[in-house]
């Protein structure tokens, strides 16, 4: 063959069914399988990159099993180390069937993942060199090796430890209860001397196994310092030797040599805190305890172990009643049976039997220290389907805040403000520097697309400027600047400049604003105050809507008396900020008409006025500076009675 083309005519070929896939799959693993010279590297590349997009489209298993059929023929490293790095059942069949070279397994090996070397113990045809860098790598065979010989299953054969003689049991001693039961404790058992000082590896044994047993190394400690001492009873007798017959261990044996043990390094921890002086079992009970070990592990039911931490929030559920029937885990077991209207106030009362939802109720609850305290309660009733019964209430009580001072609260609102404006200056002057050319032409389009970010960015400005100076006001941190403003003049202006807006929707202002009126505030400030207000009702007034606006001056007040549009008197309270403005052509700031009201009385309450609603109409009262004069004329100013 002088022309190898067979690995482009199968990339010209287009899998589309599932079949073909699989049969491409395997062309391509066929021939990429056996490396051979001078093939172009782009189409070994676009080989490899085909093999991936089918990859995607044959399942794991096929492929798994298309590579066990062709193992014999994968002859490539890097297309070997390509599928170790792949799903463990296509690098399982790539490792167990491939076909390398003693050197190319050698290069190979430390640069598989560790996860497929392991798939490598299942081979037992690798070269020992092989073998011997995967031993070396921590890769064997997980299974047991089995003995030479083959041994029962149950050893028969005496063991080298002194068996123990069968006896009959003797009548239980006071020194073998602890608690009023009886404890078996082998006598023919040797234990260890107490006096021997123990070696450095037997103190190490005997900590082992005291931090195992301490359960009940503490019970027989505890059995210790109850029982009478050894010198109120009668000395027992000494066992006789006897010959024992030739039997298996014992298990009772073994556990009576472990306690035994555990006495002993009990015996010789008591010793090491009494500081040596008690030398005998006497002294040694009379020895006053050590301070405990701090780094021990605790016991259940100790101080540390039954600490308890504060709850911040938890979820309930109520019966009928109102009574908690589940809740948490966390907090089961403290809130569990609790009654709902025990703990509502008197307001609230009748609202588990109205079945009504209770929001943002403050309780107190009474207990340990991880439930006792103010809470908030939300719950809302629940209701079955279809039928609508009533199941109960379902809801949380979250820790009640401590009351944060209005200073701070307004510092850290000033702060995050700070924090905003800074990325939104820097984003509003490179708009602006690419809508204006600064540095070269732009294109129209993107000097579009750059004038609405500054606008945008310019926004966003403005409403900061309004949160930053509502939360100064509405903390005493403001005053708006003092002054001589005639306020009547700047109604009048402002209700002429809307009324052009209000056409198009044939609403209207009907305004008898009265002479000169001063009030004690800036023209700027009386005019933002002004513009509030008006443009607030104005984008709130609906289609055909005539609202009445009333300027009147008695004992040295300045009282603007205005009707509320209909949108406006539907809502409980018109002071709530809502998400955007009513309209889009009329607008008193980015926040909506609740904002803007509840700024214009911020800032009226600061100089001594105030802006109520009463029923249908809202009412702005301002302290007047002077006597009101004779109402603008027509030719000086709009009519008193625009339509």
């Amino acid at each position: 063959m002088q022309f190898d083309d067979r690995l482009a005519t199968v990339l010209r070929q287009k899998a589309s069914a599932s079949a073909g896939a699989r049969t491409q799959y395997r062309q391509l693993l066929d021939l990429l399988g056996r490396p051979r010279e001078g093939r172009d590297p782009s189409l070994l590349a676009a080989a490899r990159l085909r093999l991936e997009s089918l990859a995607e489209t044959i399942s794991v298993r096929e492929r798994a099993e298309i590579i066990r059929e062709q193992g014999r023929r994968l002859n490539d490293p890097e297309l070997v180390a390509h599928f170790a790095e792949g799903e463990p059942d296509v690098a399982c069949a790539t490792l167990s069937t491939a076909r390398l070279t003693e050197e190319q397994w050698l290069e190979l090996i430390p640069e598989l993942p560790v996860r497929a070397r392991g798939f490598m113990r299942l081979r037992r045809d690798l070269p020992g060199k092989v073998e011997d860098l995967l031993e070396r790598l921590g890769v064997r065979d997980r299974a047991l090796p089995l003995p030479d010989a083959e041994e029962p299953l149950v050893e028969d054969a005496p063991t080298d430890e002194a068996p123990v003689a069968e006896e009959p049991e003797p009548e239980p001693e006071d020194d073998d209860i602890v608690d009023g039961e009886f404890t078996e404790v082998d006598e023919t058992t040797e234990a260890e001397p107490v006096h021997a000082p123990a070696t450095a590896g037997g103190s190490e044994m005997a900590a082992a196994i005291g931090a195992l047993a301490a359960g009940i190394a503490g019970a027989q400690a505890a059995a210790r310092t109850e029982s009478p001492s050894a010198s109120d009873r009668e000395p027992a007798a000494e066992p006789q030797p006897q010959p024992q017959p030739q039997a298996q261990p014992d298990a009772q044996g073994e556990i009576a040599a472990l306690r035994h043990r555990i006495e002993a390094f009990q015996r010789a921890k008591e010793e090491k805190n009494a500081g040596g002086g008690a030398s005998n079992d006497d002294d040694r009970r009379a020895a006053a305890p050590a301070e405990p070990d701090r780094t021990a592990p605790t016991l259940p039911f100790t101080e540390a172990s039954i600490r308890q931490e504060e709850l911040t929030g938890f979820g309930f559920a109520t019966d009928t009643t109102g009574t908690i029937d589940w809740a948490d885990s966390f907090a089961a077991s403290r809130v569990m049976y609790l009654s709902l209207p025990s703990i509502l106030p008197d307001e609230f009362a009748e609202a588990i039997a109205l079945q009504q939802p209770l929001r943002a109720v403050q309780v107190k609850l009474e207990g340990g220290p991880a439930i006792a305290g103010d809470w908030i309660l939300d719950a809302h009733p629940r209701f079955s389907s279809p039928d609508g019964r009533f199941l109960g209430f379902a809801g949380g009580m979250r820790r009640a805040l401590e009351a944060e001072e209005p200073g701070n609260h307004s510092d850290r609102l000033r702060q995050l403000l700070h924090e905003l404006r800074t990325p939104v200056n820097a984003i509003q002057g490179f708009a602006e520097v690419i809508q204006q050319q600064v540095v070269g032409p732009v294109p129209h389009d993107y000097r579009a697309l750059a004038a609405g970010i500054a606008g945008d960015s310019a926004r966003m400005l403005a409403g900061f400027d309004d949160l930053e100076r509502l939360s100064r006001l509405e903390s005493g941190q403001l005053r708006p600047a003092g002054g001589d403003a005639d306020i009547a003049a700047i109604f009048r202006q402002h209700v002429a400049q809307l009324i052009p807006m209000l056409q198009p929707r044939s609403a209207s202002f009907v305004a008898t604003l009265g002479g000169v009126c001063k009030v004690d505030l800036a023209r700027a400030d009386a005019e933002l105050l002004s513009w509030r207000i008006l443009a607030t009702l104005g984008s709130a007034a609906a289609p055909s809507e005539k609202l009445a606006l009333t300027l009147e001056t008695h004992a040295g007040t300045a009282q603007l008396i205005a009707d509320l549009p209909a949108s406006l008197h539907g809502s409980d309270d018109i002071f709530a900020a809502r998400g955007k403005p009513l309209s889009v052509a009329i607008s008193a700031g980015p926040f909506g008409p609740g904002f803007a009201l509840r700024l214009a009385r911020a800032e009226a309450r600061a100089i001594g006025g105030s802006l109520r609603r009463e029923n249908r109409q809202l009412i702005l009262t301002l302290p007047a500076l002077t006597a009101n004069e004779p109402a603008a004329n027509q030719r000086g100013g709009v009519p008193e009675h625009a339509v």
